[in-house]
């Protein structure tokens, strides 16, 4: 039984639905659960699901939490005869301890990383930490995320890092075609950036570090939507990048626009194990990054992409000012990017090492 809380198809869910591929293959029987408010459409994350054939239950809640959640989920134990319930985010453990602790059901939590954009998330961090402690185990994505559940006495925690497959990442018409509907000129220099626009994603500091580019001819794609889109636009008009820098909202043709950049940039201040950067990796688009969460796993830097300090929009445009006009350092980073990515972020491995833990629970 599989408990993840998401409406968009982001990183926790991307990594659900590749392990859920790979549990046929290993005759692993599941049941996906999400949520979504009663009466609303489906969401990006349940029609994917439904599109892919998954075994899919869905909670209906009638506003952002309530007890029914609880009464339906136990039904979907007892209809399913579940073993293992396996729980994504603060919403899912909080439902998997109640089940763990009426049913003595096996639980294995996942923890992805943190956001902090208000005292709300804060809460919700906080109550993560505290409900994990009673899983069977707990899976980090990166060693800092272990290391932070260390030292909040969390027992029992073992990293699997996220891992990546092209195939899955989807497109439509391609990054020519894109560039093109975007006017793009085929000599611009495009810059791009993927996630969800909240604080500790940190774009303010790639705008403004956009601002002081040098080079002419560039374009800042940001893709993602989130709470700051105004105030980041209005940002972009203060400083005269309204035609430098193009909003692109959320988007599921994600594969089109790693075709389209030539450069990502990952501005956070907080991250756990960035499923973007192994993205931009495998689609051979070089990433200068932040030095946040499990990002030194990935990238050595001046190796196979640069790491710069966090929250500080000198260090990006230094940087970017550096490698945009260095066609030989660009191409000497990219030849080396997809053995970077695989074998050690291949979804079989990470599939291999999550059954293992659902065969010691079983035991």
């Amino acid at each position: 039984m599989v408990l993840i809380a998401t409406t968009i198809l982001g990183g926790p869910g991307k990594g659900v639905f590749q392990l859920l591929d790979r549990l046929k293959e290993r005759d692993v029987n599941y049941v996906l659960v999400a949520y979504k408010l009663k009466g609303s459409e489906d969401t990006e994350f349940i029609t994917r699901a439904r599109n892919k054939g998954y075994q899919l239950e869905v909670l209906e809640q009638a506003g952002l939490f309530n007890f029914n959640l609880f009464r339906s989920a136990s039904h979907i134990l007892k209809k399913h005869d579940i073993n293992i319930i396996q729980s994504h985010g603060y919403k899912s453990h909080l439902i998997a301890f109640y089940l763990r602790i009426m049913y003595k059901a096996k639980w294995l939590s996942f923890v992805h990383g943190w956001t902090t954009e208000n005292i709300k998330m804060r809460l919700y961090n906080g109550l993560e930490i505290m409900l994990v402690r009673f899983s069977n185990r707990v899976v980090a994505v990166s060693p800092s995320i272990k290391n932070v559940l260390t030292r909040w006495y969390v027992g029992g925690v073992q990293t699997i890092l996220n891992a990546i497959d092209k195939n899955e990442m989807h497109g439509t018409f391609g990054g020519i075609e894109l560039r093109q509907k975007l006017n793009i000129g085929a000599g611009e220099f495009v810059i791009g950036t993927i996630g969800r626009l909240s604080p500790e994603k940190g774009h303010k500091y790639l705008i403004e570090a956009i601002a002081k580019v040098k080079q002419n001819g560039i374009k800042l794609l940001i893709v993602g939507g989130g709470p700051l889109t105004d105030s980041l636009a209005k940002l972009c008009n203060e400083l005269g990048l309204s035609e430098t820098v193009i909003f692109c909202g959320h988007k599921q043709n994600i594969r089109d626009y790693y075709e389209a950049i030539n450069l990502l940039v990952l501005p956070s201040l907080k991250e756990g194990l960035p499923n973007v950067v192994l993205e931009a990796m495998i689609m051979n688009v070089p990433v200068i990054s932040t030095d946040v969460g499990g990002i030194r796993e990935i990238i050595t830097d001046g190796y196979n992409g640069w790491i710069i300090e966090a929250g500080s929009a000198a260090a990006i445009a230094n940087k970017l000012n550096e490698v945009i006009d260095d066609k030989k350092q660009l191409a000497s980073i990219t030849s080396r990017l997809h053995a970077s990515v695989i074998p050690k972020f291949c979804p079989d491995s990470r599939a291999e090492e999550v059954v293992k833990i659902y065969k010691k629970l079983m035991q």
